[in-house]
């Protein structure tokens, strides 16, 4: 999934930071904060829509899109939203001192 849609994977592991920040998991929290920079920056820009060795047949279906293959907001706007989704929420404050959790926030900036 994280190549193939990276779009669908990234809520997937926004929400599980979020559910073990609120039980107090933080380890797991910024594990999953991990895996969502580590999509984020390495596996989601230039944003596509495509198949892949499975899903073969369905890059021309994509094409025939109004919108086209392409994400249909500005990319400099989503690596916005992105670093905004985990250095601004408020849900990750218990986390704000933790050299990890800086770590990730820092890779996440390297997007602009």
């Amino acid at each position: 999934m994280e190549k193939l849609q990276p779009n669908a994977i990234v809520p997937v592991y926004l929400s599980a930071a979020t559910i073990y920040c609120n039980h107090g998991r933080l380890d797991d929290a910024i594990t999953m904060l991990e895996r969502f920079a580590t999509v984020c920056v390495e596996g989601f820009f230039p944003f596509e829509l495509h198949g892949d060795s499975y899903f073969d047949l369905i890059d021309d279906w994509f094409a025939d899109f109004d919108i086209g293959k392409g994400a249909p907001q500005d990319a400099k706007y989503i690596r916005k939203s992105m670093i905004s989704l985990v250095k601004d929420n408020p849900a990750f404050e218990a986390l704000k001192e933790m050299p990890r959790y800086k770590a990730v926030v820092k890779k996440m900036e390297s997007l602009l």
